[in-house]
């Protein structure tokens, strides 16, 4: 029961990890496009 509890956790934290670092990307890329998308 623990362990299915740890692996549902642990699943938990890597999707907001992945969600954090997807919208970082999102962010750097949308700052790298912004001179190109002005002109």
């Amino acid at each position: 029961m623990c362990e299915i509890l740890n692996i549902y956790r642990i699943s938990r934290l890597v999707k907001k990890s992945i969600k954090k670092l997807l919208f970082c990307v999102l962010i750097k890329i949308t700052a790298g496009l912004a001179p190109f998308i002005n002109v």
